[in-house]
């Protein structure tokens, strides 16, 4: 994943919005090595708070939602990390109550493909989705009960 000077140094040399550009309008392969470039950067949370933050501005979560439509379930995996990742820091800088990744995520059509990530064969793909919905999303049907709250 790099050093944290490592990751600032991406940062300071600009090469982020090159990764969000690629993400939204590469070909496939390129796509997916900004992906690995971009969710590594979010590795280690509690030192990469600011470089999420910095991302999270980067227009780069919607790009990431629309990689989880590939098959490609090492690729899944990495963007689910990522996004988890921003979804972590997101709940930690909530503001009224309102976690701004998971929000940009619903309005991306993000939420739907990860609830569909709850059918994919691989099993790690498969538990990933599903402590993101638990964690970050309020996934309970119309009229169904909050359990913390029975």
């Amino acid at each position: 994943a790099g050093t944290q000077d490592q990751i600032l140094a991406v940062k300071k040399a600009e090469i982020f919005p090159a990764l969000v550009s690629i993400l939204k309008r590469g070909q496939f392969e390129m796509k997916k090595e900004a992906v690995w470039a971009i969710s590594n950067a979010t590795c280690n949370v509690k030192k990469s708070m600011d470089i999420i933050r910095y991302l999270s501005n980067q227009t780069v979560i919607a790009p990431i939602c629309q990689f989880l439509k590939t098959e490609d379930p090492e690729t899944l995996k990495v963007a689910l990390e990522g996004l988890g990742n921003m979804l972590e820091v997101g709940s930690r800088d909530m503001r009224l109550g309102v976690n701004a990744c998971a929000e940009i995520i619903e309005e991306c059509g993000g939420l739907d493909l990860i609830e569909e990530l709850q059918k994919h064969d691989n099993e790690d793909v498969y538990n990933k989705a599903v402590a993101l919905l638990e964690n970050y999303f309020d996934t309970r049907e119309e009229g169904e009960e909050d359990p913390s709250t029975a």
